[in-house]
């Protein structure tokens, strides 16, 4: 969950303080919980979804000709759904991008469904200015 929010486990509090949470569920309890199944995937040496987009993002950033590799290997790309992209999906989008402008995106700002995950539909109205030159 941290990650879908770009979050780490110590500054996780501040970013739930900005969202409504049952009264039951303090953000000190959400921490403490974020940091025992942080914990427990790390003892059981397993990984999560958001785990394999942020290695996967990590190796593209830092391996400029493994990033070359996939860039040509994966030359476009189509996004459904695209308002309800999370900040860490969308800097893998990024990242396999990186300076190419063959991407379409299709998406509706007002069916975001997936806010809990951080998904926003600013990635979808920003679109025509984060992309110039790219058709909409």
């Amino acid at each position: 969950m941290g990650e879908s929010f770009d979050a780490h486990p110590d500054t996780l509090a501040a970013r739930l303080g900005e969202r409504a949470l049952p009264a039951e569920l303090t953000a000190q309890n959400m921490v403490r919980l974020f940091r025992a199944y942080e914990e427990l995937k790390d003892e059981r040496n397993v990984i999560d979804f958001e785990d394999i987009l942020l290695l996967t993002v990590g190796i593209i950033e830092e391996d400029e000709a493994l990033a070359a590799t996939i860039r040509q290997q994966y030359r476009h790309f189509v996004v459904d759904e695209y308002q309800d992209v999370s900040p860490l999906q969308q800097r893998l989008l990024d990242a396999w991008l990186g300076e190419r402008t063959d991407i379409c995106v299709v998406g509706d700002a007002s069916q975001t469904i997936y806010s809990f995950t951080g998904a926003t539909s600013r990635h979808l109205l920003e679109f025509p200015r984060r992309y110039r030159g790219r058709r909409r």
